[in-house]
């Protein structure tokens, strides 16, 4: 799991090893069956998703018809840039098989923040560093690459 955190781009510098594991045991574990939305279009990105099993399917509306981009799987993760410029999410996702997974919620965030300094500061480090950039990231996702041991 830890893996996967390290993709978040703003973890990478942002977290102790007591931190991480704090952050980890802080996310809620969520359950949610096929064909239950997990993300709707033009929606604030309120929370970061980790996909731990299922397939959520990336979709988006073309000529009148849902049109399927993408299928995320296990270590996929969702919003973990428009959740810190508070942009909307520009595609559906819609569970394909029954999905659990981890999410970070704002308010969540929020004690994170308030627990650990580093983690705030390093946090509005990258916040700032996203912005200045000036663009919307319309697929806001990552999809885990597998490792051959």
């Amino acid at each position: 799991m830890k893996d996967v955190f390290k993709q978040i781009d703003f973890l990478q510098a942002a977290l102790s090893v007591e931190s991480l594991n704090h952050f980890i045991y802080t996310l809620d574990k969520v359950e949610l069956q096929a064909d239950e939305i997990l993300v709707s279009a033009y929606q604030n990105a309120d929370s970061i998703v980790i996909i731990l099993k299922g397939i959520v399917g990336v979709s988006t509306v073309f000529e009148g018809n849902e049109f399927v981009i993408e299928r995320l799987t296990t270590g996929a993760i969702i919003n973990s840039r428009n959740f810190f410029m508070e942009d909307l999410v520009y595609v559906n996702m819609r569970c394909l098989t029954q999905v659990t997974f981890q999410q970070l919620t704002r308010d969540k965030f929020e004690y994170i923040c308030g627990e650990h300094d580093r983690f705030m500061e390093q946090t509005q480090k990258y916040t700032m560093k996203v912005m200045q950039r000036n663009r919307r990231f319309y697929l806001d996702y990552k999809v885990s690459k597998p490792t051959i041991k």
